[in-house]
């Protein structure tokens, strides 16, 4: 019986066990006359060493066999080695993987520094580690995808996979067992467009669709995008959005490295990405020349392992927000983008998976360097769609937005303190919104930026938080304080002013409201009071919530006003003093053009239930 580490046995024995946490090495040749398990959590190295007598070996689930022979594993009479078991291969000379090696395992490491090939075809079902030495695939190595996980590759040395490896993606049905979009990218080097034909998916690349101007009624509608950022302001066609321009079809034979594209397939297919698998370091060049609309950049993980955003460090990222942004396919045209800044949000993107980032405002290029030290090294059962680290300090909200008929489908906005961040919008603690195709989005705003997470300096006077809220259609929907942690002393409250009303948050606090229209933009502020600091007083409270958007403008913005203000006069004043524009309003949303205007700063007068209320206006 071994059940302990180190234990170094030879000789000959009727039956030997070796038990969860025991580790035995041959020392000389083992002749076993009954039968010698290796159970789940047990470890054996035959250390070149020979397993003799008449007995039977097992080698059972969970286990680990170190195999040193330069044939490998044979097959042999009496032997029987589970798939779900890990095997490594830690020779002194060249091995080859043997006829023995199951054709599926859970786990193959190579700790030899003159490498190993594979004899026959191998499928792994969790981890493929490449400790030492490299792995010559030889015939074909596949990486496993199902609802159980996926297959990763740990590059832990400066060994490598040569020849062609399969990399399985499942496709995740748990919010949406349909068709949908879902933004791929590719793990393998020059990996065609018809490779990703999978099940009752065939790609269609209709480039018709780019220059069409009506792109929604393309004839043989196309299923797999790019985005193009520089489309945003040169693109004339009838989509109304101009984000929503930056979509195209690619006009490449192949998908490129580290870029993410948008395939509009079920969840029953599964995709295989077959060729080299991408490794080490990998910089991406990106631009902006799409100006306040544009930077936006569909990129993807490129390696065979979940890429943890929360580990690309400020110098892997020149002159590119800190904010990611991983889509959630909801139903065929429909999701969610689940934002990621200093470790606020969605942590992880999957193995073959695209995400967005964008090129900072008052930037034409940046770069994204991908770097084995951003892969995760360890198996996660259930595959890697969301994943927290340490335990967080920080004071933070997770208000989350849903429909009262449907509250599965929601969307988000967080908000967090720390020191460094600022009332204003900040690259390195906000991430912007990105509308949602739902038309479900919840958004605070960083000075008039709409945020989906929204850093803000540590309090020492009560804080308004404005937010904005878009609805797919009007009727009854949920403001819920998903999560809320660490905020001590300090208040939170919602404050609606349509209703008038003020809301305490605490964990799990739900505010049921309903809408007459698909905005509410003005109604909903967050309240954020030090214990002793004052509240501020209503008439404050209603100037917050004036919002101009975007700021600069060009060419138009923007004007909300509580959703309770009166009709309004609105003045817009040049640097001089001069009133160039006035206006009275009769709702409390009202758009205005600035065309006739010469760039340059303004002052925007107006005032809000008899609140005089200034706010600057830059027009570029």
């Amino acid at each position: 019986m071994v059940n302990t580490p180190g234990q170094t046995i030879s000789g000959a024995y009727n039956n030997v066990t070796i038990e969860n946490g025991g580790t035995a090495t041959l020392g000389s040749t083992l002749t076993v006359n009954g039968t010698l398990v290796v159970q789940s959590g047990g470890t054996l190295n035959l250390n070149c060493q020979t397993i003799a007598g008449p007995g039977t070996v097992n080698v059972n689930a969970g286990a680990t066999l170190g195999i040193c022979d330069g044939a490998g594993l044979p097959v042999a009479t009496g032997r029987t080695y589970s798939p779900n078991a890990t095997y490594v291969y830690n020779g002194t000379v060249a091995q080859s993987s043997g006829a023995g090696l199951p054709a599926t395992v859970q786990n193959l490491t190579v700790n030899n520094t003159n490498g190993l090939t594979l004899s026959q075809t191998t499928a792994v079902a969790q981890a493929l580690t490449l400790t030492s030495g490299s792995l010559a695939t030889g015939n074909l190595l596949t990486l496993l995808s199902n609802a159980t996980g996926t297959a990763l590759v740990v590059n832990a040395g400066s060994g490598t996979v040569t020849g062609s490896t399969a990399v399985q993606r499942f496709i995740n049905p748990s919010l949406n067992a349909g068709i949908g979009y879902r933004h791929f990218s590719s793990p393998v080097a020059a990996q065609p467009f018809s490779g990703l034909a999978a099940g009752t998916f065939t790609p269609n690349l209709n480039t018709a669709y780019n220059a069409s101007p009506d792109p929604y009624n393309t004839p043989s509608f196309p299923n797999v995008f790019e985005y193009d950022e520089s489309r945003v302001n040169t693109v004339v066609n009838v989509i109304p959005d101009a984000f929503s321009k930056g979509w195209k079809v690619p006009t490449t034979a192949n998908l490129a490295v580290g870029k993410g594209y948008d395939v509009n397939i079920s969840a029953a297919n599964k995709v295989t990405f077959n060729g080299t698998l991408n490794n080490g370091t990998l910089p991406v060049a990106l631009t902006r020349t799409g100006g306040t609309n544009g930077g936006w950049q569909l990129v993807g993980n490129p390696y065979a392992a979940p890429l943890n955003i929360a580990a690309i460090a400020a110098g892997d990222r020149t002159n590119l927000d800190a904010a990611f942004y991983v889509f959630r396919s909801t139903n065929q045209y429909d999701g969610f983008y689940d934002s990621y800044v200093n470790n606020i949000g969605s942590l992880v993107a999957a193995s073959g998976q695209g995400f967005f980032c964008r090129v900072s405002a008052g930037q034409s290029a940046g770069t994204l360097t991908f770097r084995n030290t951003q892969r995760q090294t360890s198996f996660s059962v259930g595959g890697s769609l969301f994943q927290r680290g340490a335990a967080d300090a920080r004071p933070q909200l997770r208000l989350t937005l849903a429909s009262a008929a449907n509250p599965a489908a929601a969307d988000q906005a967080y908000v967090y303190l720390q020191a460094g961040a600022t009332v204003g919008f900040d690259t390195e603690f906000d991430a912007a919104k990105m509308a949602n195709p739902t038309g479900l989005n919840l958004a605070a705003l960083a000075g008039t930026a709409p945020v989906a997470i929204n850093g803000l300096p540590l309090l020492t006077a009560a804080t308004l938080v404005p937010l904005t809220v878009g609805l797919p259609a009007a009727g009854t929907y949920v403001l819920t304080a998903a999560d809320f942690a660490n905020f001590g002393s300090t208040a939170v409250a919602l404050r609606d002013a349509l209703t008038g009303t003020r809301t305490a948050l605490t964990a799990g606090t739900a505010y049921r409201f309903t809408a007459a229209g698909t905005t509410a933009n003005g109604r909903f502020t967050l309240e954020l009071n030090p214990a002793a600091a004052p509240l501020a007083t209503a008439a404050q409270a209603l100037a917050a919530l004036v919002q101009v958007y975007p700021n600069p403008a060009h060419g138009t913005f923007h004007l909300t006003l509580p959703a309770s203000a009166k009709a309004a006069t609105v003045q817009i004043v040049n640097a001089l003093g001069q009133v160039v524009i006035t206006r009275s309003l009769t709702s409390a949303e009202a758009d205005f053009s600035t065309a006739n205007l010469a760039a340059g700063v303004y002052t925007l007068r107006l005032a809000v239930n008899g609140t005089a209320v200034a706010r600057k206006l830059v027009v570029e």
